[in-house]
């Protein structure tokens, strides 16, 4: 599994003091970090990964089975068309994400596509954490449990942050009614400077974790699929 990449590295202080992850005063700012771009001063181009390969539904092979048999009314049929339905909206919501911020910086004009941005990504967010959680429940059903463990593994192995970025766009109206943002902490979506890592109030992701979660669910749900079906299905690589 490639290295995972530090969220919190380069936020620094404006005095040149190197600050802890989640804790800054209102004078020090988020040096490397950048609020999506509201007013057009700053490009970033952007590093996430290209998930246009996958971005085919799957959930159409979900109708064979459906029509012959292999997909019944049980706990595992039940959870199988929900998370293959999820993992056809976390991809399309992903490359939707990316197209929207990419479209943008080559017409020069980045405010309205980082909202666009902002929108398809939380939505992306909010199915990838959906998908973690009935993970390990259909796995643990599947028959062939065995061969699905190493590829859910890859899958969890963000989970901590992917929950920690929804958990902050869930609750972030509440949080600043409450009075419980602290100064500086992004109230949406922000980006680092260098494009790598999404960020929202004390949370952060790398996108090539998102990228590498949601590959991971796609391989789980084809893996699932083609075990029980008559249909050649893509590789799921």
């Amino acid at each position: 599994m490639p290295p995972r990449e530090s969220c919190h590295g380069y936020r620094q202080a404006q005095d040149g003091g190197e600050e802890k992850p989640g804790h800054h005063s209102e004078a020090s700012g988020l040096r490397g970090w950048t609020q999506l771009d509201w007013f057009g001063m700053t490009q970033i181009k952007l590093h996430m990964p290209n998930l246009s390969d996958r971005n085919v539904p799957i959930a159409k092979y979900l109708l064979p089975q459906l029509l012959v048999g292999g997909v019944e009314d049980d706990p595992f049929g039940l959870l199988l068309r929900e998370f293959v339905r999820l993992v056809d909206k976390a991809v399309f919501e992903y490359e939707d994400a990316r197209g929207a911020f990419e479209t943008g910086s080559e017409n020069h004009r980045y405010i309205l596509p980082h909202i666009a941005f902002t929108n398809h990504f939380e939505t992306c967010i909010n199915a990838v954490a959906r998908l973690l959680k009935i993970l390990d429940r259909l796995v643990r059903l599947h028959r062939n449990a065995g061969q699905l463990r190493t590829i859910r593994k890859m899958a969890k192995a963000a989970e901590k942050e992917v929950r920690g970025i929804r958990d902050q766009i869930e609750h972030m109206a509440e949080d600043i009614q409450k009075g419980a943002r602290a100064a500086g902490d992004p109230i949406m979506l922000a980006l680092s400077e260098d494009g790598k890592t999404a960020r929202v109030g004390d949370q952060c992701i790398a996108l090539s974790e998102v990228a590498r979660a949601i590959t991971a669910l796609h391989r789980v749900a084809l893996a699932v699929l083609q075990s029980g079906s008559q249909t050649t299905l893509p590789e799921a690589i």
